[in-house]
């Protein structure tokens, strides 16, 4: 992968995990949500969600050709709230008919799946103070605004890369960028966070975004 020597400005084309994933004429990719009906027993609970949801209608009403797994990715967490991992994989092959969400699906989607379920079955006041759990628990909860906010994003060894105008872009500038959302996500919390802290969290987003190529 090119890379200059301060690693500034690297570009490179969106990699295999992460290729943007066209679609057939047969599939109704575009609107599922028009077309609610083959999943009766969770279809009506599914239309409650999406209709409540500005950030999962956003996603629906995507282009489907600059669809990729990041699409899935988020799809997945935000249904994650309200629906259980059988569940959501059930939504998402229905509905999207795409082979690569089951190539993903274990690997890429299920831990970020676990991490929502998990931070909303331990949902209290977040705080990095008092303890490691505490911290640990924040680190997560910010974690998942960022994946379900951000434009999508992979991580390649140690270093984060952002989708952005059909590439993947990393270096400094790219690190000051996510490094400042977390600050607003912060902020939209009402907590104060260190930036040891916005360093934890930003380890939490590269352990959920891990690409391993070969």
């Amino acid at each position: 992968m090119p890379k200059n020597e301060k690693g500034i400005g690297v570009t490179t084309p969106a990699p295999g995990p992460e290729k943007e994933m066209r679609t057939d004429d047969n599939n109704n990719d575009s609107n599922p949500h028009e077309n609610f009906g083959q999943l009766p027993d969770i279809d009506e609970r599914l239309k409650r969600t999406v209709s409540g949801s500005d950030h999962i209608q956003q996603l629906l009403n995507s282009d489907v050709n600059e669809r990729g797994l990041g699409f899935y990715k988020k799809l997945a967490v935000a249904l994650a709230e309200e629906f259980n991992k059988d569940e959501i994989l059930r939504i998402l092959t229905t509905y999207f008919k795409n082979d690569r969400v089951l190539e993903a699906w274990p690997r890429d989607i299920i831990p970020m799946i676990d991490q929502v379920q998990q931070t909303e079955e331990t949902h209290s006041e977040i705080t990095f103070g008092f303890n490691e759990d505490k911290a640990a628990y924040a680190a997560a909860v910010l974690a998942n605004d960022f994946m379900k906010q951000y434009d999508p994003i992979l991580t390649i060894g140690k270093t984060l890369y952002i989708y952005k105008n059909g590439v993947y872009i990393a270096g400094e500038t790219t690190e000051e960028e996510i490094r400042r959302f977390i600050y607003g996500l912060a902020n939209q919390h009402s907590i104060d966070i260190s930036p040891t802290n916005v360093t934890k969290v930003v380890r939490r987003i590269s352990d959920f975004t891990a690409c391993v190529i070969g």
